[in-house]
């Protein structure tokens, strides 16, 4: 990314778009200057609720720029005589699909 005034990475999970929709996943995007970026360790992030994220990043300065996804949404697990029972949002065990834009 070459260096400008701003720019945005954004991201958003497939399905109907509005944030906390029933069985809508949670994503929380990271973006860090020269290495992965992850919770905790990222020089832009949004880790609000929902599915539509922007992260901005004020005078970046020119590199690569690293940009992760995380699907904070979870299953429960209960241990039975029967083995494993898993409940919640069952869909987010085969992935979910999104979308990252980048402007700059």
């Amino acid at each position: 990314m070459a260096a400008s005034a701003d720019s945005t990475a954004k991201a958003a999970s497939a399905g109907t778009g509005q944030p906390q929709a029933p069985k809508e996943p949670d994503l929380f995007v990271f973006a860090r200057r020269g290495k992965f970026a992850y919770k905790g360790e990222s020089d832009a992030q949004d880790l609000s609720s929902g599915i539509g994220k922007v992260v901005t990043i004020n005078n970046p300065k020119a590199g690569n720029w690293y940009i992760s996804v995380f699907c904070n949404t979870t299953v429960e697990t209960e241990e039975t005589r029967y083995g494993t029972v898993y409940t919640g949002n069952l869909e987010v065990l085969n992935g979910v699909p999104y979308i990252i834009e980048a402007e700059y």
